[in-house]
């Protein structure tokens, strides 16, 4: 039988918003960040993906 639990992914998307929660994120058990680079400046992104 497959273990339905150890195959369950947190995927989520880091955004203006979500900068600084991104501990917070990887602490509730986020698997695999995903930066939106849609909205925001060159700054912010690199921000973002700094904090990944």
């Amino acid at each position: 039988m497959v273990d339905v639990a150890r195959r369950t992914r947190l995927v989520c998307t880091i955004g203006p918003a979500s900068i600084g929660r991104v501990g917070e994120l990887v602490d509730a058990g986020m698997d695999v960040a995903r930066v939106n680079f849609s909205h925001g400046n060159p700054a912010g992104r690199a921000s973002a993906a700094s904090a990944v």
